[in-house]
């Protein structure tokens, strides 16, 4: 499974969690409240 994250992480040119949090809600995959309210 890591090996699939990290290919993804690669193709997206990301580095990290924080970086594909930002992606997801930057292209509106999920929202900032719902994630705040976890």
């Amino acid at each position: 499974m890591n090996s699939y994250r990290y290919r993804m992480f690669s193709k997206l040119n990301i580095h990290g969690d924080v970086e594909l949090t930002h992606l997801a809600i930057r292209h509106g995959l999920c929202n900032a409240e719902s994630l705040a309210s976890q």
